[in-house]
């Protein structure tokens, strides 16, 4: 059963003010703000089941954002493997590459040098 407002009597609510020491214009700017208080528009604010309901929401998307984001992630690391391999395999390449031209002109140095000590040696 619905309980019935009744209406708030300003005019015996700053009588009151005024007998407990109040002057009347300090009274009436009381009163005048708990009127304003009870009429302030309150639609706008939220109630503590909405409210509840947005932390719930907001947790399950930053749950969502938490799996989307580690998803990512081990993608990017698995990316980031296979192309660190395929660099370190290209690198190993051109070292072997390297090694073998400087082995062959190192070789090829060597036979000039004994070819020429050998003319040196004829000729003498």
């Amino acid at each position: 059963m619905r309980q019935q407002m009744r209406a708030f009597d300003t005019y015996t609510h700053i009588n009151e003010l005024k007998k407990a020491g109040f002057n009347e214009e300090q009274a009436a700017v009381i009163i005048k703000s708990l009127v304003d208080s009870r009429e302030t528009d309150t639609s706008h604010l939220a109630t503590k089941e909405q409210v509840k309901a947005l932390e719930i929401s907001t947790k399950e998307q930053i749950s969502e954002v938490k799996t989307y984001l580690t998803e990512r992630i081990s993608k990017s690391e698995t990316s980031l493997k296979e192309q660190m391999a395929q660099l370190q395999i290209s690198v190993y390449k051109q070292i072997a590459d390297t090694h073998a031209s400087t082995l062959k002109w190192v070789v090829g140095t060597m036979i000039a040098f004994a070819g020429i000590l050998l003319a040196g040696i004829k000729l003498l």
